[in-house]
């Protein structure tokens, strides 16, 4: 087996490996929708599968054809690691209860503790070197690596502490704890690694807003795909954990597929797989927002407006549910034609400079060489 032929197999095998979890448990959540008990934790296990799979995806197609891509090689790290700490949860769980050994061990002391690590490299690791996998300068790898030490040294604090028994929580005790730490020193050592992670996303965050000031042409298409994912996960994320928004699985199916947006996102910009659209997809997605919103806020005024205007003079609900129709039906008739003036206005052609290759050297024509044919 040559090289090419091993390293193929081991980019297929490491997507086969994210597959199992987001199947096993999206099944569960549907059999939960409809009625099935469960754990209460599926639709967040599928979500956290389902993006772990999508990076796995992106990083094995990049490295299928980039061998040695830094950012395609992060992204399927960092989807393993992520697998295997989703994994670990419900198969110590429901699996291995009162089994032992040297898996066992290691899920029971990485369940807990490896979902900080695997989002440190998914996310400031991978966005540190993108889209060239290489840092901005020897003074942002130093803060990298600074943020990486905290990292390891928070992980190594937190494995010297007891930890609580809770399975129902995820955590199944800490098999290397020391006698005698207190297990307030558990506190030090997730601090942190929190400290790690969060200056790890600003560091990213800073990297990607000095990237784009410095760049030109392909570059700058390539850091608009990732900014226009970014963006999005910043609105819906949000949305999907502070509100109570109804219903509420639909919202996190919605936050999921912002998040699995960053990894194709990445993948797009480094693969240069339509690179250029992302100006009228930002454009189209920008107009057709305030499109919606200016629908849905006038809409609502109707409908409010009717039914307080004309309750002195239905005395009852017959009249104000078939106004409320109507305004339904005539929204319905004009939304069409405003959503496709609102695309032809996306879609609107700009002015193109189209600069000469160096290569391209034209022939200059010359009044005299005509008298001469």
């Amino acid at each position: 087996m040559t090289l090419h032929v091993l390293r193929r197999v081991l980019l297929l095998g490491a997507l086969v490996l994210t597959i199992p979890l987001p199947v096993v448990y999206g099944w569960r959540t549907l059999g939960v929708a409809v009625g099935v008990d469960g754990s209460g934790d599926e639709s967040f296990i599928t979500g956290l599968g389902l993006f772990a799979l999508a990076n796995a995806a992106v990083g094995v197609t990049i490295l299928w054809r980039r061998p040695g891509n830094r950012v395609g090689i992060l992204l399927t790290i960092g989807a393993l690691m992520l697998t295997s700490v989703v994994a670990a949860w419900p198969w110590l769980y429901e699996v291995a209860p009162g089994q032992e050994g040297p898996l066992v061990t290691f899920l029971a002391w990485w369940s807990p503790i490896g979902l900080l690590p695997a989002l440190f490299v998914l996310f400031p690791s991978v966005v540190l070197v993108f889209p060239d996998g290489h840092l901005l300068s020897r003074r942002w790898a130093q803060l990298y690596g600074l943020f990486a030490v905290i990292l390891v040294a928070g992980i190594a604090i937190d494995s010297l502490a007891p930890w609580p028994v809770d399975p129902a929580a995820g955590i199944f005790g800490n098999p290397f704890a020391l006698e005698g730490v207190p297990p307030e020193v558990r506190v030090i050592g997730e601090t942190l690694m929190l400290i790690a992670v969060l200056g790890g996303f600003a560091l990213a965050i800073a990297s990607v807003f000095l990237r784009f000031r410095r760049s030109t042409g392909m570059e700058r298409a390539q850091i608009k795909w990732l900014a226009a994912a970014v963006a999005l996960n910043g609105i819906l994320f949000p949305l999907s954990y502070l509100t109570e928004l109804q219903p509420d699985q639909l919202l996190d199916v919605v936050s999921v597929a912002a998040g699995i947006a960053i990894p194709v996102a990445i993948g797009i910009a480094v693969m240069r797989y339509h690179l250029y659209d992302i100006d009228r997809i930002i454009s189209r997605t920008v107009s057709w927002a305030i499109v919606t919103g200016a629908i849905v806020a006038t809409f609502a005024a109707l409908v409010v407006g009717l039914q307080t205007a004309l309750d002195h003079v239905t005395q009852g609900e017959t009249l104000a549910v078939a106004l409320s129709t109507l305004v339904v039906a005539a929204f319905e008739r004009a939304k069409m034609p405003i959503f496709a003036f609102a695309g032809r206005a996306a879609e609107r052609p700009t002015a193109v400079h189209v600069v000469p290759s160096i290569e391209y050297s034209p022939v200059m024509f010359v009044p005299s060489d005509f008298t001469r044919m």
